[in-house]
């Protein structure tokens, strides 16, 4: 069961980060998150339903540092 309940990209076009995001939704936490990462000039966080309904949030490498102002 895939638990992904949100999914951000940073990207420089809003069509390859909508793009990407609907496939990270798909593809689930543990491969999304190692595309995002191996593709240079993206980031992105997913966020996961645990159980008990807790959110998590699993940041690319980069993410925080692209997200700041």
């Amino acid at each position: 069961v895939n638990s992904v309940v949100s999914v951000s990209i940073v990207a420089e076009t809003c069509a390859f980060a909508d793009g990407l995001a609907t496939a990270v939704m798909v593809m689930g936490r543990e491969k999304g998150l190692k595309l995002i990462n191996d593709l240079p000039g993206i980031e992105g966080m997913i966020v996961v339903r645990q159980a008990g309904s807790q959110l998590m949030d699993y940041p690319s490498i980069g993410f925080m540092v692209k997200a700041e102002p």
